[in-house]
């Protein structure tokens, strides 16, 4: 997890409060939920969502870093 922790640490309130939203609206299943097995398994289904989101967005952002950085020095070096 601390592959990308950075992608982890933005992403993880915009997507939670877009798929509570979500929920509530549509399905009235907000946050004031009483602790019940349906409300534990929501819970973990949303976090496996925004963990595998993160992680997505990592592998396109934080593990190209330094192929980017590379092409961009290249190109940068032929210009001056």
């Amino acid at each position: 997890m601390a592959s990308f922790s950075f992608s982890l640490y933005l992403m993880h309130l915009p997507l939670i409060v877009f798929i509570v939203s979500i929920l509530s609206v549509n399905q009235n299943w907000g946050l004031k939920m009483q602790p019940t097995l349906l409300s534990f398994t929501i819970f973990i289904v949303i976090s496996l969502i925004i963990y595998l989101y993160s992680f997505a967005i990592a592998m396109l952002t934080e593990y190209n870093t330094h192929s980017l950085r590379n092409t961009l020095n290249n190109i940068l070096a032929i210009k001056t």
